[in-house]
């Protein structure tokens, strides 16, 4: 288990008896009611992504400000091996300093090649707009996840007893800047486009540019 040595960096405790909600709250999948039993893909956490403004409580009612509380979930990497039946590392060679969209399971084949492990870089470099890496704690998450910003849920924040799970699902909160810096990573993937631009990339475009620097 890798956990950072100043975790406190990353997160803080929840204190139970503050009666309030924030981005970057980290949920039980099982108190939400959200955990498929026997089923070993469905995320343990979700995280909150709305913005804290809009989390605002009404004590006596116990609802939000917004109608909506979203959350995104945030997956074991151990899982991985369990899905993977392909070899996909020609896929993630591909990855660069650029931002890419491809799947978990392109993403973490190159892991369980010890040739390849290198790779990891490209993710804790948020390299990859789909994901964002989060280190574990060590005791509410006791190994590396991922935010998969492509998987968004969305909770009634106008029902009391909906609300009242939320709050009992607190186990951790990730702490400033990154929980903002997890809003503007998802801001960032869904405001990224795509474009076509092979033309430009082909090594025969790429080496008459540098011809034209050496004249």
């Amino acid at each position: 288990m890798f956990v950072p040595t100043y975790k406190n960096v990353f997160y803080s405790e929840i204190v139970k008896s503050n009666i309030s909600l924030s981005q970057g709250d980290i949920l039980d999948a099982k108190t939400l009611g959200l955990k498929i039993e026997n089923d070993s893909y469905s995320p343990d956490y979700w995280m909150i992504i709305t913005k804290s403004c809009d989390l605002v409580l009404n004590c006596d009612s116990l609802i939000v400000r917004k109608k909506n509380i979203s959350i995104v979930p945030l997956i074991a990497i151990k899982i991985i091996y369990k899905i993977l039946k392909r070899d996909f590392t020609k896929d993630i060679s591909k990855v660069s300093s650029k931002i890419v969209l491809i799947a978990v399971h392109k993403l973490f084949s190159i892991f369980l090649n010890h040739n390849k492990k290198g790779e990891i870089d490209n993710l804790i470099k948020d390299r990859v707009s789909k994901f964002m890496f989060l280190p574990p704690d060590g005791v509410i998450l006791k190994e590396p996840m991922l935010i998969d910003f492509d998987i968004v849920s969305q909770i009634n924040g106008n029902e009391q007893s909906e609300v009242k799970k939320v709050l009992q699902a607190k186990v951790l909160q990730v702490n400033s800047p990154f929980r903002e810096k997890v809003a503007q990573r998802f801001a960032m993937h869904y405001s990224s486009i795509g474009v076509l631009d092979d033309e430009i990339r082909e090594e025969k475009y790429v080496n008459n540019l540098k011809k034209s620097f050496s004249i």
